[in-house]
Protein backbone atom coordinates (compact mmCIF):
# COMPACT_ATOMS: atom_id res chain seq x y z
CA UNK A 1 0.00 0.00 0.00
CA UNK A 2 1.21 3.49 -0.86
CA UNK A 3 1.62 5.72 2.20
CA UNK A 4 1.23 8.93 0.20
CA UNK A 5 -2.38 8.21 -0.69
CA UNK A 6 -5.23 8.52 1.77
CA UNK A 7 -7.82 5.83 1.89
CA UNK A 8 -11.21 7.12 0.67
CA UNK A 9 -9.81 10.39 -0.59
CA UNK A 10 -10.87 11.44 -4.02
CA UNK A 11 -8.26 12.48 -6.48
CA UNK A 12 -7.99 16.21 -6.95
CA UNK A 13 -8.27 17.73 -10.36
CA UNK A 14 -6.49 21.08 -10.63
CA UNK A 15 -8.05 22.12 -13.92
CA UNK A 16 -9.94 25.41 -14.16
CA UNK A 17 -13.49 25.04 -15.49
CA UNK A 18 -14.06 26.82 -18.75
CA UNK A 19 -17.23 28.68 -19.59
CA UNK A 20 -18.58 27.80 -22.97
CA UNK A 21 -20.41 30.52 -24.90
CA UNK A 22 -24.15 29.98 -24.96
CA UNK A 23 -25.55 28.70 -28.19
CA UNK A 24 -29.02 30.12 -27.33
CA UNK A 25 -29.91 33.32 -29.17
CA UNK A 26 -29.81 36.44 -26.99
CA UNK A 27 -33.23 37.75 -25.98
CA UNK A 28 -33.81 41.14 -27.56
CA UNK A 29 -35.48 43.81 -25.46
CA UNK A 30 -38.70 45.13 -26.93
CA UNK A 31 -38.36 48.78 -27.81
CA UNK A 32 -41.45 50.98 -28.04
CA UNK A 33 -42.00 54.05 -30.12
CA UNK A 34 -43.44 57.16 -28.51
CA UNK A 35 -46.74 56.54 -30.30
CA UNK A 36 -46.92 52.99 -28.89
CA UNK A 37 -46.22 54.26 -25.37
CA UNK A 38 -48.83 57.00 -25.76
CA UNK A 39 -51.35 54.37 -26.84
CA UNK A 40 -50.54 52.04 -23.93
CA UNK A 41 -50.74 54.86 -21.39
CA UNK A 42 -53.92 56.24 -22.97
CA UNK A 43 -55.59 52.84 -22.73
CA UNK A 44 -54.57 52.50 -19.07
CA UNK A 45 -55.86 55.99 -18.23
CA UNK A 46 -59.17 55.29 -19.98
CA UNK A 47 -59.54 52.03 -18.06
CA UNK A 48 -58.82 53.71 -14.70
CA UNK A 49 -61.15 56.62 -15.53
CA UNK A 50 -63.96 54.19 -16.33
CA UNK A 51 -63.36 52.32 -13.06
CA UNK A 52 -63.40 55.61 -11.13
CA UNK A 53 -66.59 56.77 -12.80
CA UNK A 54 -68.29 53.45 -12.09
CA UNK A 55 -67.16 53.47 -8.46
CA UNK A 56 -68.15 57.06 -7.72
CA UNK A 57 -71.22 57.39 -9.89
CA UNK A 58 -73.91 59.29 -8.05
CA UNK A 59 -71.50 60.94 -5.62
CA UNK A 60 -72.40 64.47 -6.72
CA UNK A 61 -76.08 63.68 -6.36
CA UNK A 62 -75.40 62.30 -2.90
CA UNK A 63 -73.65 65.52 -1.85
CA UNK A 64 -76.63 67.57 -3.03
CA UNK A 65 -79.06 65.24 -1.26
CA UNK A 66 -77.00 65.34 1.96
CA UNK A 67 -76.85 69.15 1.83
CA UNK A 68 -80.63 69.25 1.40
CA UNK A 69 -81.03 67.08 4.49
CA UNK A 70 -79.34 69.63 6.75
CA UNK A 71 -81.60 71.51 9.06
CA UNK A 72 -81.97 75.25 8.83
CA UNK A 73 -80.02 75.57 12.09
CA UNK A 74 -77.06 73.66 10.62
CA UNK A 75 -77.13 75.78 7.47
CA UNK A 76 -77.29 78.96 9.57
CA UNK A 77 -74.36 77.76 11.70
CA UNK A 78 -72.27 77.18 8.56
CA UNK A 79 -73.11 80.65 7.23
CA UNK A 80 -72.20 82.24 10.58
CA UNK A 81 -68.89 80.37 10.62
CA UNK A 82 -68.07 81.59 7.10
CA UNK A 83 -69.08 85.12 8.13
CA UNK A 84 -66.78 85.06 11.18
CA UNK A 85 -63.91 83.76 9.04
CA UNK A 86 -64.49 86.58 6.55
CA UNK A 87 -64.55 89.18 9.36
CA UNK A 88 -61.26 87.82 10.72
CA UNK A 89 -59.68 88.03 7.28
CA UNK A 90 -60.89 91.64 6.87
CA UNK A 91 -59.44 92.59 10.26
CA UNK A 92 -56.12 90.98 9.32
CA UNK A 93 -55.99 92.85 6.02
CA UNK A 94 -56.84 96.17 7.74
CA UNK A 95 -54.00 95.62 10.21
CA UNK A 96 -51.58 94.90 7.36
CA UNK A 97 -52.76 98.03 5.56
CA UNK A 98 -52.07 100.17 8.65
CA UNK A 99 -48.57 98.74 8.90
CA UNK A 100 -47.86 99.46 5.24
CA UNK A 101 -49.59 102.82 4.99
CA UNK A 102 -49.90 104.36 8.47
CA UNK A 103 -51.19 107.71 7.18
CA UNK A 104 -53.83 106.28 4.82
CA UNK A 105 -57.33 105.90 6.18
Amino acid sequence: MDNNKLVGAEPTNNTTPTVEPSTEPAVQEKKFTQAELDGIIGEKIAKLKKQYEEKYTGYDEFKVWKDNQKSEAEKQAEREKEFEEAKAEIAKLKAEKKEIHPYVT
